[in-house]
């Protein structure tokens, strides 16, 4: 049994999963209306277990997912099973795709995995990998702080999860999951999870997207349609303001 999609936090209600479609569809069509484009063909990369897909398809999106974990695009295999052309494990670092997708999705903080120059090279793949106006929405934190936590997932496992923070801005992340039995009273590990990943203050990713080449459309706060205004911004205008998160929505021109 794969234990992957716990690690990654993907054992979300199906509920949230319809509602967070619907905003993304949202967000999509807002893009659509402001360029005058119509969007159909999307990639989902990191796609996860493809937990936004269905819903996606419903609304006529021709959706692709491509993640770098064999495990979670096996379960978009068997979840999806008419779409086996759709899903590849892929590394972001090096995307094959020219001009071949209307939306890129980078959703729930799936940005700055690698170094500095490698994270740039990522957006310069998603830029060649969109057509003409195509849009990239990006789901990030404006910023993170070290932490200990605990998350049970189900009536099964419980997940240890620690947060260090080992350059500025710079964070070292490692999960543990535990399968619970005897009633708590004993914990088993199946798995865990280790990463580094960088949480680039705003004004910083703001800056790679634009040398990129590409231009800024609107910035939301925290998953609504609240625009952030562009004097906000920054690292502390997001921390007095309370925003810990962003959605990006950026096109290619």
């Amino acid at each position: 049994m794969g234990y992957k999609k716990y690690l990654w936090h993907l054992d979300i209600p199906e509920e949230e999963n319809l509602l967070e479609a619907h905003y993304i569809h949202s967000l999509i069509d807002l893009a659509g209306r402001r360029i005058g484009k119509r969007y159909i063909k999307i990639l989902d990369i990191p796609c996860g277990i493809g937990r936004h897909h269905k819903y996606l398809r419903e609304y006529g999106f021709d959706v692709y997912g491509v993640d770098a974990e064999e495990e979670l695009i096996q379960d978009c295999l068997e979840r999806y099973n008419a779409y086996k052309d759709h899903y590849n494990v892929m590394d972001m670092r090096s995307l094959p795709y020219n001009n071949e997708f209307d939306v890129i999705l980078n959703w729930y903080t799936s940005f700055g995995y690698f170094t500095n120059e490698e994270n740039k090279i990522v957006l310069q793949n998603f830029y060649k990998a969109l057509t003409k106006k195509g849009i990239l929405i990006i789901d990030y934190p404006s910023y993170w702080s070290p932490m200990i936590n605990a998350s049970i997932h189900g009536d099964k496992y419980i997940e240890l999860t620690e947060l260090k923070e080992t350059e500025k801005h710079r964070f070292q992340y490692k999960a543990r999951l535990y399968k619970i039995s005897n009633n708590y009273n004993k914990l088993t590990e199946v798995d865990e999870l280790k990463m580094t990943i960088t949480i680039y203050p705003p004004e910083n990713l703001k800056n790679i997207l634009i040398e990129t080449g590409f231009k800024i459309l609107y910035t939301f706060w925290s998953r609504s349609f609240r625009q952030i205004s562009p004097e906000k911004l920054s690292l502390y205008n997001t921390m007095r303001s309370g925003i810990r998160r962003i959605v990006w929505l950026a096109y290619k021109p």
